[in-house]
């Protein structure tokens, strides 16, 4: 999968501080930003359309893992 510009990765590690899932290689220059768990959950906690956004984003990606592992079993 490829990034694009405004496009994000690690949020699943910040909202459950579990293991990171994503490794992530820079193809092109970039800059990058980093923020730590604590100011991320205040980040969505005091923005409600970020959490939507956020919301809907996951629930994509996890679709998408569903369609990858239904064709892997067809």
């Amino acid at each position: 999968m490829r990034l694009g510009p405004g496009e994000f990765f690690g949020e699943m590690a910040l909202i459950d501080e579990g293991p990171r899932t994503a490794t992530v290689i820079a193809v092109t220059p970039m800059t990058a930003l980093g923020i730590a768990a604590w100011d991320f959950r205040a980040l969505v906690k005091s923005r409600p359309n970020m959490a939507w956004k956020l919301l809907v984003h996951l629930t994509s990606r996890l679709r998408e893992a569903q369609k990858r592992e239904d064709t892997l079993r067809a």
